[in-house]
């Protein structure tokens, strides 16, 4: 974040010192840390009331632990790698299922239309230039043609993974879609 702070002040025409004051970054990045921390907080708390009042925590836990152990023999005792963690696809999924139920952005997914002409959506409506536009989360993430038994928390339920050519692989916590926007969807996807 910092690189990125001085590098978007040296980009303007006309730089401004105060964009380079320390105070001003750490109060920016302050900010920022919040958030995110805010939000991974309110994401563990939901995946582990999820899993608990689930009926199958006991059984799910298993499944999770083992993997987990089976990820620490391969990785070096004393450090985790973003490969060890990529293969931790059942906590994965557990995580993202729990943000399907619940996530933290589920009343609505804002985005503004940026194309000069406007969109026109399917039902021939026209939507301007500028104009600010909501999605709701949750009722994608709760409809049965997306989700089969869409109210219920099943934690493996994305580690079955889907067909990607012609081999299953697991839908990872990151990974958006028309059908999965916990973190909204597209280019802009956060």
């Amino acid at each position: 974040y910092v690189q990125w702070a001085l590098e978007h002040a040296l980009a303007k025409p006309i730089m401004d010192p105060a964009e380079f004051d320390p105070r001003v970054i750490a109060a920016r990045f302050s900010v920022l840390a919040f958030a995110a921390i805010q939000s991974s907080v309110i994401t563990i708390t939901n995946a582990i009331f999820d899993l608990a009042a689930s009926g199958e925590c006991a059984k799910s836990l298993e499944v999770m632990r083992e993997e987990v152990l089976e990820v620490a023999e391969g990785a070096e005792a004393t450090t985790w790698s973003k490969t060890a963690i990529s293969r931790m696809t059942h906590i994965d999924s557990a995580l993202r299922e729990s943000l399907r139920m619940n996530g933290f952005i589920e009343r609505g997914i804002m985005k503004k239309v940026v194309a000069p002409e406007g969109v026109t959506l399917p039902d021939g409506s026209h939507v301007l230039c500028g104009t600010k536009v909501g999605v709701s989360g949750y009722s994608i993430h709760h409809d049965e043609t997306n989700y089969p038994d869409a109210h219920r928390y099943d934690a493996f339920r994305f580690a079955r993974g889907q067909e990607v050519d012609g081999k299953k692989r697991p839908l990872g916590l990151i990974n958006t879609s028309d059908t999965f926007l916990s973190f909204s969807h597209g280019s802009h996807a956060w």
